[in-house]
């Protein structure tokens, strides 16, 4: 039992020690789940810790002081839409099989799988399979994105940097994934905002590069790029409508350029606020996951 391992019930510990002893914890790994894929066949899933969930940045309203006029900072159009995640990352565990075929080619990409999900959810992989036919495999399938990325991964010709791998992160939107927020399309849309490399965020500019330059993607509307204010962060937020309506944008994201993540916040527009509250939107979508 745990309790027989502590010194004292009511001992203490400095943040950062190794507990692994102490606790009797010995390996940590991934919760199986069970799924039922596109054949109907139920199998068991074990997430890809690699393929890591997009970091949460707070409300700026919680946080005031975050930005001051000395950061240089990248605001962007908040889409309101479902988060989405693709990559191509470092198996949790190597096969036989792919032992055997790295062994015979030394392709060190064999020990990488392309993996896609929501915000909180994955989806299904190579090693893994898919749940089935969905709103994130649909746009990923559109946009030839498992291709785009191997390659980019591929050409990039610099594996150790790579490392655990490169995530794209972004929101789908369009018609069917939030009530009265179709952004005038007729059919889905893919738009990035963030990639991770290796277990880091890259800056906005990297980021931008790789998403428009290198995979041939949409990235979120940019509205301002340099040093922050609280006039430049007012204009972007307060009065500004989906073009040809009277639905409010959601807000804005705004993100120092280094891509440091403890200067990352979102803004929301109050007429969104009241919009939102008038059309219950949140009790409406399928995609809040």
């Amino acid at each position: 039992m745990y309790a027989e391992k502590l010194t004292h019930p009511k001992a203490k510990w400095a943040e950062g020690t190794d507990m692994m002893n102490l606790l009797g914890i010995f390996k940590w790994e991934p919760p199986v789940r069970v799924i039922q894929t596109s054949s109907g066949r139920k199998v068991k899933y074990k997430d890809n810790p690699n393929f890591h969930v997009y970091h949460k940045f707070p409300n700026l309203k919680n946080v005031q002081g975050m930005f001051t006029s000395e950061d240089l900072v990248d605001i962007s159009r908040k889409i309101h839409g479902t988060n989405a995640r693709y990559g191509i990352v470092k198996k949790h565990k190597i096969s036989f099989w792919d032992k055997v075929k790295k062994f015979f080619t030394n392709n060190p990409w064999i020990e990488y799988e392309y993996v896609y999900g929501s915000h909180n959810v994955e989806k299904g992989s190579d090693s893994q399979g898919y749940y089935g036919t969905d709103v994130w495999k649909e746009v990923a399938d559109k946009l030839d994105i498992k291709n785009k990325l191997w390659k980019y991964a591929k050409e990039s010709g610099m594996i150790e940097w790579i490392g655990e791998g490169i995530i794209i992160y972004g929101e789908i939107y369009g018609p069917g994934v939030q009530k009265n927020y179709d952004y005038g399309l007729k059919e889905l849309a893919f738009a990035g905002f963030d990639v991770k490399i290796d277990g880091e965020y890259c800056s906005t500019y990297e980021a931008w590069k790789i998403i428009t330059r290198e995979l041939e993607l949409e990235m979120v509307p940019g509205l301002y790029v340099g040093q922050w204010s609280q006039e430049v962060q007012d204009w972007y937020v307060f009065n500004n409508y989906i073009e040809g309506t009277k639905i409010p944008h959601e807000g804005v994201v705004i993100k120092h350029l280094s891509g440091d993540r403890h200067k990352v916040a979102k803004v929301i527009n109050p007429d969104y606020l009241i919009f939102n509250e008038k059309h219950s939107l949140d009790e409406q979508s399928e995609y809040n996951h």
